[in-house]
Parts: C-alpha cells; sequence; structure tokens
C-alpha cells in the first residue's frame, strides 16, 4: 500500500494541536554513508567531492547535465550540526540497490557555503523537490519561540504521533554573507575594507545592473578581530555602502601594526533578524 499523505499539527502549549499543513507526496530521504569532504572552490563545480547516500525508502534518483543543474535540478539538503548545506548534483551513480554516489556537486547553495566542511558519514539526506516540500509561514511574530510539531500520516492519530520541538531562527530571512574581501592601503596605512553584498531576492548577474538589496535599506556591520579571532578589537557600525575605512590611527590604538593584514568579520544587516551570515577573511 502506497502512502496516503500526512498533516502537520503545531502547539504552543504542548497540549493543544491545530492543523497548519498536509502533502500527499513523499519525500526521498536516506543517510549519507561516506563524508562529503571539503571543498573552498567557490560557486563552480566541486568535481573533487563526492558522497554516497544510502535512500531509506523505495525511490530513484536521475542524472542530470550541466545546464539542468544550472537551471535548478539535482537539489539536495545534507544536513551538518547545527543546519543544512544545500548542494546540487549532476551525476547519480547507482551502486547497489538503494544505494547511490552523488558526484558534480554544486556546493554551498542558497547562503549554505559556511555548512561546507562539517560533514559527516550519517548526514540526513533530503531530496529537495517542489512536489513533496512545503513551506511553513511562521511569520516573525514567532521567531525564538520553541513550538511542538507533529506528523501524522493521513487515518492516524493525532496521540500516536511523535510531538517534535523546533525553534524558527529565522534563517531563510538572514542575509547571505557579503563576499570578495579586499583591503587597500594608502601612503599612510589607512585600511578601506572592501566587499561584495549579494541578496536572496532578484539575485540574477546581468550586465550594468546591480542586484536588488532585498532589505529596507543597506546596512553592514564591520568587526575588527586579532589574528586568530579570539578577541574583537573594534566594531564599525552603521555602514551603508559595501566599504569602510580602518585608519592606520586606530590600527595602532587597536594594537595593530598599521600595514599588516587585518582580520576582519562582516555582516550585512536585516530590520527583522538582524545579523546576517558573516564573511571572515583579511584585508
Amino acid at each position: 500500500m502506497s502512502w496516503a499523505g500526512a498533516q502537520v499539527f503545531k502547539s504552543a502549549d504542548g497540549s493543544t494541536y491545530d492543523g497548519v499543513l498536509s502533502s500527499s507526496s513523499a519525500s526521498i530521504i536516506g543517510q549519507a554513508s561516506t563524508v562529503l569532504g571539503d571543498f573552498a572552490g567557490g560557486n563552480v563545480f566541486d568535481h573533487t567531492n563526492s558522497v554516497t547516500i544510502a535512500l531509506l525508502m523505495p525511490g530513484e534518483l536521475s542524472s542530470y547535465t550541466k545546464p539542468q543543474v544550472l537551471n535548478g535540478a539535482g537539489a539536495i539538503a545534507l544536513s551538518v550540526p547545527g543546519g543544512w548545506e544545500i548542494v546540487q548534483y549532476m551525476t547519480a551513480t547507482l551502486l547497489s540497490p538503494g544505494v547511490y554516489q552523488l558526484s558534480g556537486l554544486l556546493r554551498g547553495r542558497r547562503g549554505t557555503e559556511w555548512a561546507i566542511g562539517r560533514h559527516a558519514a550519517g548526514d540526513t539526506f533530503v531530496l529537495l523537490t517542489t512536489t513533496a516540500l512545503r513551506r511553513m509561514n511562521f511569520g516573525t511574530s514567532e521567531i525564538g519561540l520553541a513550538r511542538s510539531y507533529k506528523g501524522v500520516t493521513f487515518r492516524a492519530k493525532l496521540s500516536d504521533a511523535t510531538a517534535q520541538s523546533f525553534t524558527n531562527r529565522a534563517v531563510g530571512l538572514k542575509p547571505y554573507a557579503p563576499v570578495h574581501l579586499t583591503g587597500s592601503r594608502d601612503g599612510s596605512n589607512n585600511l578601506t575594507i572592501s566587499w561584495t553584498r549579494r541578496t536572496r531576492i532578484g539575485g540574477e548577474w546581468r550586465d550594468f545592473v546591480d542586484v536588488p538589496i532585498g532589505e529596507e535599506s543597506l546596512q553592514f556591520v564591520a568587526e575588527i578581530w586579532n589574528d586568530d579571532f579570539t578577541t574583537l578589537l573594534r566594531t564599525i557600525s552603521s555602514i551603508t555602502t559595501t566599504s569602510t575605512t580602518y585608519s592606520a590611527a586606530d590600527q595602532t590604538t587597536d594594537g595593530l601594526t598599521p600595514g599588516d593584514p587585518v582580520s576582519v568579520r562582516i555582516y550585512q544587516i536585516s530590520a527583522v533578524v538582524g545579523r546576517g551570515s558573516v564573511l571572515e577573511g583579511q584585508a
């Protein structure tokens, strides 16, 4: 008998549950039996690493051409501690019944580059499709609040389902980490720190047109750290462009030698959730 579907129920007190969404399509899920390795190649295909997935349910994984992947095909979620890396793959090689090796990977999609390098054997695998996935509209009033959820198969009892606790951290509202950190110095070793912003909305790469801000206003915070990022030396707030200055005098005050590399963290700011994902490096 095929799976009929399920309804998701939510509770604020762990006792009274209300239905919030339903689905009649099952997601293909599995586990990684190998470790997906680290990759620092940026927004290019990772042809070095692969990952072996053992499906936990009947299903098949298809292979795709490079143009198909660049147009969104082959999207998966692979868990890491504290979240997920979104990956796209080109080739699914069947190793044995229900076991596939995925290769030809685009890594760190949808702002999840922070998760690259955090994988382990046993990571949860989910094939991302528009037919099987549903997105809940939590509302900003529930950010940071724990709620209990139950997934109840159709014709099953709510009381028989096991509750799962989930706290909405509004990850889907956080600005993506900026990229392309650079630093330039004048003759007095005053440092100009620059970066390139990204956006969650309308981020297509087009000639002579910048992407939308995607927030109420453009704002960044820059942090100056010591070499190994163990001590915060200075915070530069309310930056409204994609650069900021760090004078030689301020470098000296912070215990740095003007002209030496400076360790920096850059965050774009959201009016709803505050700091987005971090760009970390030296300028």
